[in-house]
């Protein structure tokens, strides 16, 4: 759409023939979020909009071999990967194999979550896999307040998870 695509292709191309390109940031779910926050730039959208991202998340967006594609071809100065996104990374649908690729590749790895997907069984991995850093976001320092903030009811579950 007016040129942007091939200008983010150029400068895709001037980042990785310079050797500057250090960190390379993913977003795996895109726009799918497990929270309504007010403040989000989703909330803005319209109800056909919102349908719209959710099933190309599933279907025409970037999946794990397209990932794995990517991180085999990166230049050799991309030392650090982010998981981060308009949504909730760690919806992603094979975000432990996503997360052990990262390490396999000898990346420093970080993700940043709402801390709700955290389980017993991610946290091990990330444990096992010897992950560099995980900001968890709670924007909320009590249980009612965290409510209104981040539009759904899990201060209790991230606290736990935490």
């Amino acid at each position: 759409m007016f040129g942007v695509k091939s200008k983010i292709e150029s400068l895709w191309n001037e980042w990785y023939q310079s050797g500057e390109l250090r960190q390379v940031r993913i977003f795996p779910m895109g726009y799918i979020c497990n929270h309504a926050c007010p403040m989000c730039w989703r909330e803005n959208l319209t109800p056909e909009m919102r349908q719209k991202l959710s099933k190309a998340a599933f279907t025409t967006d970037l999946q794990l071999k397209d990932y794995l594609k990517i991180m085999a071809t990166l230049p050799k100065t991309v030392d650090r990967i982010v998981l981060c996104g308009g949504g909730e990374p760690l919806l992603f649908r094979d975000i432990g194999i996503l997360l052990e690729a990262i390490k396999k590749e000898n990346k420093e790895g970080h993700v940043i979550t709402n801390g709700t997907r955290l389980t017993p069984e991610l946290t091990d991995l990330l444990i096992r896999s010897n992950w560099d850093a995980l900001y968890i976001s709670v924007n909320a320092a009590t249980k009612s307040v965290y409510k209104v903030i981040n539009g759904a009811d899990n201060y209790d579950l991230v606290l736990g998870n935490i």
